[in-house]
């Protein structure tokens, strides 16, 4: 789900994800650029990733919210300290037929989720989510 961010341009999310650009060993679509968000399409072999990030501020309860309600889920690993970024897996299906989805919030204000619609692994998942530029995402505030 992709929530409304009430980013008043696309200059808004644009200036966060200019790089949402190549990732080694997936084939990218051209970008969407929408209200307050980006979107691009992913390609890995049957893999097919719809990685959406959009502009989402949070005060420090909804912070703690996320961080809560997102704990019942498998987390997502991501490199960065929970302090900046905390995220998880949406699966269903168990061992070879497991298929996720990704969600991942930054403490900076930034959305990042990620769509296989019942065609991605976490590995896929993982690997895109190695090429993106994160650690920038997580320090580039959007207020």
């Amino acid at each position: 789900m992709l929530l409304s961010t009430g980013c008043p341009s696309n200059k808004s999310a644009a200036s966060g994800s200019s790089e949402l650009g190549d990732v080694a060993g997936f084939r990218a679509e051209p970008i969407e650029r929408g209200e307050g968000y980006v979107r691009r399409i992913y390609t890995r072999g049957p893999a097919k990733l719809s990685v959406t990030l959009a502009g989402m501020p949070m005060t420090d309860d909804g912070w703690r919210s996320w961080v809560q309600n997102g704990a019942s889920y498998p987390r997502v690993d991501v490199g960065l300290p929970e302090s900046q970024a905390s995220g998880f897996y949406a699966c269903s299906g168990t061992g070879d037929a497991e298929r996720c989805d990704l969600h991942l919030q930054f403490r900076a204000g930034w959305h990042l989720e990620i769509f296989g619609n019942g065609t991605a692994r976490r590995a896929d998942l993982d690997a895109l989510v190695a090429g993106l530029p994160l650690a920038r995402w997580a320090t580039l505030k959007r207020e």
